[in-house]
């Protein structure tokens, strides 16, 4: 008798932690539009980097994927990143990933440690193909140029890199 309810509870506890382990994909909104049935999903804002951040949020629209971009550098930079500027993004696989501005985005200007930085948000359209490498390799290294000078990510911890991996992935879901 005791052996069947050790058993039974072994299988339980099995059962509760892969359901507890199991990927869950949580956005922000998730709907499909009254008029056009198009589906709309946000995914939260997810940090890509330590200080001074720089974040991620993606979205769908139908059957097209977008990445929202903010990169936050120290100092003023009165500098526009021109439409069709590019951010490369390297995977913790050795690909690199060519990102370009859908428009022209103007520095905005913020107090960030007892001191001025400078952001911007940056809106790029990213394929299906591009998500599905992003679905399967964290990561690794960000760097745009803006007005001449370069700009590299600042450490990107794993932990970040894998919520940006697996929101990838939920993004591709076609639930």
């Amino acid at each position: 008798m005791n052996r069947k309810i050790t058993l039974l509870l072994a299988f339980l506890i099995c059962i509760i932690s892969a359901d507890s382990f199991a990927q869950k994909c949580r956005f922000e909104k998730d709907e499909i539009d009254g008029f056009t049935k198009e589906r709309f999903r946000l995914a939260p804002r997810l940090p890509i980097s330590k200080s001074p951040p720089w974040w991620v949020q993606m979205e769908q629209k139908k059957d097209k994927f977008f990445f929202n971009i903010q990169i936050f550098v120290l100092g003023e930079v009165r500098v526009r990143m021109e439409q069709g500027n590019k951010i490369l993004a390297k995977l913790e696989d050795g690909s690199i990933i060519e990102l370009v501005a859908d428009k022209e985005v103007t520095p905005k200007f913020d107090l960030y440690a007892n001191s001025v930085s400078t952001e911007w948000a940056i809106h790029i359209s990213i394929s299906e193909d591009d998500m599905k490498k992003f679905s399967l390799s964290p990561i690794q290294l960000m760097r745009t140029t803006i007005g001449g000078t370069e700009y590299n990510m600042p450490d990107a911890g794993p932990r970040y890199t894998a919520k940006i991996t697996e929101m990838a992935a939920c993004m591709l879901k076609k639930d």
